[in-house]
C-alpha cells in the first residue's frame, strides 16, 4: 500500500506532536469516572492529584501540629508557675487537713490567675490539682478516691475569691476606701460609714461564706480603740446591716471575734 502523500509542512515530527495534543485534549475531556482507563491514559492528571493530595496531608498535619502545641503551651505555662511558687505549706502534713488544703489550693489557682490575668482553663486546674495529689495523697482518708478529692477542690475553687498570698482584709480595706460608703442609720461618723463599707467588701470577698473582722486590726485602720470598734460592729448588727453568722454566739470577754454576714438576717 503506497503511503498518502504529507502535504507541505506536515513532517512525521509534526504529526506526532499534533496527536499528542489531540490526546492530551482527549484526556481532559474524558470524566474520572472513565475506571481503570484513567491509570493508563492519564498518568499526569494522576500525578497531579497525588501531589495536591499529599499537599494536603502535609496542611492537615502542620495544623494538627499547631493545635498540639497550643493544647500543651498553657499547661506548660502552669507546670513553670508550680516548679517556681508552689507553696509547701498548703501540702497536709497529717490526717483530716486535706479540705482546708484544698481550700488554700483553689487560691493558689486564684494566685496563678492573677499573674497569667485570665481565669485558668480546666486543664491547668487539673494540673495543679494532681500536683496536690502526689504530696497529699498518704493523708488521703481510706474510702475516698482521687474523684472524691477532685470534687472538693471543684468545690473549694468556687468558693475562693483571693489568692494565698493576698490579705482579705487589706483588700477589704482598699476596695471600700475606693467605692461609695454605705449611709447608716442615725450614724455620722465616716469611721462607723468606712467600717460597714469593709463587712461590704468582705462579704464580697468570701461569697457565701461568712467573714471574720478582727477588730484589733480594724481598730489601727479606723483610728479607733477594739473596743470602740466591738461596738460599732454590734450596732450594726442591731441595725441590720451585719447578722451573726449561723452558730456563732458573742461571749463577754471573749478574745475571738465571731463571724459575720453581710446584710439583714433572713428568715429562719
Amino acid at each position: 500500500m503506497v503511503p498518502k502523500q504529507l502535504s507541505a509542512g506536515h513532517t512525521p515530527a509534526a504529526c506526532h506532536t499534533d496527536s499528542l495534543s489531540k490526546l492530551r485534549r482527549l484526556r481532559l475531556a474524558t470524566p474520572r469516572s472513565s475506571g481503570p482507563l484513567n491509570l493508563y491514559c492519564y498518568p499526569t492528571l494522576q500525578r497531579i492529584r497525588e501531589k495536591e493530595e499529599s499537599g494536603n496531608l502535609i496542611v492537615r498535619a502542620a495544623r494538627a501540629t499547631v493545635r498540639s502545641v497550643e493544647g500543651t503551651g498553657e499547661e506548660t505555662y502552669v507546670r513553670r508557675f508550680l516548679e517556681e511558687r508552689w507553696p509547701n505549706e498548703i501540702v497536709p502534713t497529717d490526717f483530716h487537713q486535706n479540705n482546708s488544703s484544698l481550700f488554700k489550693l483553689a487560691q493558689f489557682v486564684r494566685d496563678y490567675e492573677s499573674v497569667v490575668a485570665r481565669a485558668a482553663s480546666d486543664r491547668e486546674k487539673t494540673c495543679v490539682f494532681e500536683r496536690w495529689c502526689q504530696a497529699a495523697r498518704r493523708f488521703w482518708r481510706p474510702k475516698l478516691s482521687r474523684d472524691d478529692y477532685y470534687a472538693e477542690f471543684l468545690m473549694a475553687d468556687s468558693y475562693a475569691r483571693i489568692g494565698l498570698s493576698e490579705n482579705p482584709l487589706a483588700l477589704a480595706v482598699s476596695r471600700a476606701k475606693n467605692a461609695p460608703l454605705p449611709e447608716v442609720k442615725g450614724f455620722t461618723s465616716q469611721g462607723v460609714r468606712l467600717l460597714a463599707a469593709i463587712c461590704r467588701e468582705l462579704q464580697g470577698i468570701t461569697g457565701k461564706s461568712p467573714f471574720f473582722v478582727p477588730t484589733r486590726s480594724l481598730g489601727e485602720i479606723l483610728g479607733a480603740h477594739w473596743t470602740t470598734v466591738g461596738n460599732w460592729l454590734r450596732a450594726l448588727e442591731i441595725l441590720g446591716v451585719i447578722h451573726l453568722a449561723p452558730g456563732e454566739v458573742r461571749k463577754r470577754g471573749c478574745p475571738r471575734s465571731p463571724r459575720y454576714h453581710y446584710g439583714p438576717r433572713g428568715p429562719e
